[in-house]
């Protein structure tokens, strides 16, 4: 995950506040991979268009619910480390939407058979640089959603829709010690919803599926114009069982005027055992993605996880990073437990 200079963001900021006398946050392109909410999606490439038996099934693609057994309460959490030292010019203000605290809980859920309703973090950013010079400047920003699933079969077929409701707020201060120069202070609220649709079609092995996250959304601000969420089309095959597959896929934004995201990932379960007639496994995951053609190294972000699947109990663990700087990298870890055996 990209982190940025403390001196530009400000600057950045400062600027575009003072030309705009708006919020700095202008960019809702939300449904990008490294905003995934699953370890186990995360380390397998970073989609999920076709597996139920993941965590989180809903928010990569509802339609999913439909195959979706045993039900499980799960909670995720997700941890980031930056190297400071290694700085990335993120084009601000459009992308201050795609900043993380450090660590934050960014799931819990119920999900079932054909439902599902959970709580998500859509995005957590906080930056404060302190006073300097008598100068200050701080902003706090979240967009959370609670979403309620719903997924439906014929046969090999299913089809599946997102219902969220979003709160948020952003809170953006600057004081100049500059004797005449105004404070400025911003403190606004937002609400709203989002729609998404998700399709699959399974067999004994293969599975194809495909998700329009946003498909209808709109954010409102009480003290700035109604915006609208970026939409995406994502797609992608896999092949195997649930257990053990390989996967691959490709997303993009619906304009389809911006490149494609590539996107591969394959998982090996091993079998350690039985209880109460429940295999218990563990997974070993590998993925990869990238905006630039696979074998193009440098542009490589790449995903590694395993966990644990012991009667009731599941833990996933995954670690992301990039090709070009292994420094930096994020942790998702997520718990689930199974409540219908």
């Amino acid at each position: 995950m990209k982190i940025i200079n403390r001196t530009l963001l400000t600057t950045i900021i400062m600027v575009s506040t003072a030309l705009t006398f708006a919020l700095p946050i202008r960019n809702y392109d939300y449904y990008l991979t490294e905003n995934g909410l699953s370890p186990q999606v995360a380390a397998t490439g970073g989609i999920n268009l076709t597996n139920p038996s993941f965590t989180n099934t809903s928010f990569y693609n509802p339609s999913l619910l439909a195959f979706r057994e045993p039900s499980t309460v799960s909670i995720s959490y997700r941890i980031y480390h930056e190297d400071e030292t290694k700085l990335n010019d993120y084009d601000l203000p459009e992308e201050t939407s795609l900043l993380w605290h450090r660590s934050a809980i960014s799931y819990i859920g119920v999900e079932a058979q054909n439902f599902s309703f959970n709580y998500y973090s859509l995005s957590q950013l906080n930056f404060d640089e302190g006073e300097q010079n008598n100068d200050r400047n701080y902003i706090n920003y979240y967009l959370d959603g609670y979403r309620i699933s719903y997924g439906s079969e014929s046969g090999q077929l299913a089809f599946g829709l997102n219902f969220s409701f979003l709160t948020g707020r952003a809170v953006y201060y600057r004081e100049l010690g500059v004797e005449n120069k105004p404070t400025e202070f911003i403190d606004d609220k937002a609400y709203g919803y989002g729609v998404d649709f998700g399709a699959v079609i399974k067999s004994n092995t293969l599975a194809y599926g495909l998700f329009i996250p946003n498909m209808l959304s709109r954010i409102h601000w009480s003290e700035s114009s109604r915006q609208s969420m970026q939409r995406r089309f994502i797609t992608g095959v896999q092949y195997g069982t649930d257990e053990s597959f390989i996967v691959t896929g490709l997303s993009r934004k619906f304009d389809f005027k911006s490149s494609s995201t590539f996107h591969v990932g394959i998982q090996q379960n091993i079998d350690i055992g039985t209880i109460r007639g429940e295999y218990n496994t563990v997974p070993i995951r590998i993925g990869a993605y990238s905006e630039k053609p696979l074998w193009q190294l440098e542009y490589l972000r790449y995903g590694f996880g395993s966990g644990i699947r012991y009667g009731y109990f599941m833990l996933d663990l995954s670690i992301n990073t990039t090709h070009k700087d292994w420094k930096n990298y994020y942790i998702l870890g997520s718990i689930s437990v199974s409540i219908d055996q």
